[in-house]
Formats: structure tokens, sequence, C-alpha cells
């Protein structure tokens, strides 16, 4: 994917508007389908313009509806997940609006993100020029290295902000397999888990679910596999008798998520109750903007760590 089909902001605004202008009943008729993929193309960032007109063009050629939302290439693997929960709903729409709900605070925290690693990822490598410039006599030699040090500054900008995005946005990538080592780390992942697991779930049971399938269509939404497991286990546990709130206490992910609101402010009722979910996803949001702060800081930390040690052994 390019840049700009990874930043989050960009996805959010695709998925308003594919919200916006789905056909409902009428996504099965095959021109229909084609016509809504044509229209988002036209007010969906321009990015998005070729793929959404290749969905449409597939569309024309009899592709369904199920296989374009869920197999595409175009949609990220814990997307595909929740527009599957929204067609076995019959609630497309809704689909779409979650996704969006879920880029909001992504994008918030991934701008400053960007910029923070943007600014350290400069001083880097004019730090480096600098210690080159002091270890080459030679002033040929110098300005050589120092161009050849700028042109792989500029090659590498493009891919680098690409990649970190790119798994900034996944919840299943290796970038937030390494931060949950770290106690907060480990908070966001389950946190932004939780918020969607009871989103989720109070949206199954809305829609005329038992708990017991609700549970059970609800984890499979989870893109991280060791927690779809759990909320796997959870669903057993309710189908063996076992009530909900039990079985999810039992499962230790509570003690894994650190909820950071106020405890007045903390609503009692059903988990999947408004309240509780706003709750979840406050205390997501507060340690994501943690994140964003902290990781450019000790990527910096690293990269100057090393450039030191450089500098001493060459000076």
């Amino acid at each position: 994917m390019r840049y700009g089909a990874v930043l989050p902001g960009n996805r959010g605004v695709l998925f308003a508007n594919l919200g916006q202008y789905w056909p409902g009943r009428e996504a099965g008729d095959s021109e229909k389908l084609a016509a809504f993929w044509e229209e988002a193309a036209q007010y969906s960032p321009k990015v998005y313009r070729n793929d959404l007109t290749r969905l449409a063009q597939r569309a024309r050629e009899g592709e369904v509806v199920t296989a374009q939302l869920t197999q595409s290439d175009f949609f990220l693997p814990w997307e595909q997940r929740v527009l599957a929960l929204s067609l076995a709903l019959g609630r497309p729409r809704e689909g779409f609006a979650r996704i969006c709900d879920m880029y909001v605070p992504v994008a918030g925290a991934g701008r400053a993100l960007i910029w923070q690693m943007l600014g350290i990822y400069a001083l880097f490598w004019l730090a480096l020029m600098t210690v080159v410039s002091l270890m080459v006599e030679d002033w040929a030699t110098r300005m050589g290295a120092l161009g050849v040090i700028g042109a792989v500054a500029v090659l590498l900008l493009g891919p680098l902000g690409r990649g970190l995005i790119r798994r900034w946005i996944d919840p299943a990538s290796g970038l937030w397999n390494r931060l949950q080592r770290f106690t907060l780390g480990r908070s966001v992942v389950v946190t932004r888990s939780l918020y969607q697991y009871l989103l989720n779930l109070g949206w199954c049971i809305q829609s005329g679910m038992d708990v017991r399938q609700s549970v059970s269509l609800a984890a499979e939404t989870e893109p991280r596999e060791d927690l779809r497991s759990r909320y796997q286990k959870i669903a057993a546990d309710v189908k063996a008798g076992e009530s909900l709130s039990r079985a999810f206490l039992k499962s230790g992910l509570l003690n894994e998520a650190r909820l950071v609101a106020a405890p007045e402010t903390r609503p009692d009722g059903k988990l999947w109750e408004p309240g509780v979910t706003d709750v979840v996803r406050q205390s997501w949001e507060e340690q994501l903007r943690w994140v964003a702060t902290m990781l450019p800081v000790i990527t910096g930390i690293l990269a100057f760590t090393v450039l030191l040690a450089v500098a001493l052994v060459g000076l």
C-alpha cells in the first residue's frame, strides 16, 4: 500500500464514505454494487480511487459483495473481520461506521507520532553528518560522504514512514507485539481489544442474537490470535452454562487493562452497555496518546546512543 493509503485519517474518511453511500439491500445487484464503489471513489481520498474503481469493475464481472468485503486485499485483515460480522448481522453500514470509529483515536495519536518521529529522524541524520564531518579530514571525501548520507536519508524516509504507519494501524502487527512486552504497551493492546469486543458484543445482542451466539461472533472479530483464543474460551464457558460476567472475569483480561477513567465516571451495568464501553474507549485513547509520545523518545534515545558510541570509537 502507498503511504497515503495507510494513513489512519484517510482510512477513517474512506469508511465514513462507504457507510454513507452503502446501497443497502440493493448491494446484491451487481450494477448497484458497482455504482456504490464508483461513488465512493469519487468522494474518498484520491489514493483509493484506482482500488475502488477495480472493485466496481469486479462487481460488474459478477464478484459478490461478501467476497469483496471479506476477501479483497483492499481491506486490512482486522477490517475484514468487522465487515464479516456486519454481513452476518445484515448491517454492513454499521460495520463501516464502527471501523471509522476505531480509526478516530488511532489517527489522532498517529499524527503526533508521525511528526515526532520525523523530527527524531531529521536530527539523527544531521547528527550523523556532523560526526562524519568531524571524522573525515579530506574535503572532497567529506562532501562525498555527506552526499551519500543525505541521499540515503531521503530514500529511506518513504519506506520507513509507510512501514511505521502500516504497523501502527494494524493491531496484530509486529510493532504491537514488541510494545506489549512493556506494561503500558500491553495495557494499550488489551484495552483496545476490550473496547472492540464489548462494542461488537453489544452490537450482536442489539441485533437480536442471544448471548451465546453473541460471545462467539464477537470473539471472531479480534485480530490478535492470543486474545481471540481467550475470547473463544469465554464463549465456550458461556455455552457450557457459566454466566457471561463470571466467564469474563475469569479470563483475566481486566487485570491486563488499565482503566484510567475516574471512579465516579465508571457506570455500573452490563458489560456491553454504552457507558461501560465509553470508559474503556477513554482509557484506550489516553494510553494510545502516551505510546505515541513515548515511542519517538525511546527510539531517539536508542538511535543517539548508537551514534554516540560510533562517534566515540571513531574520534
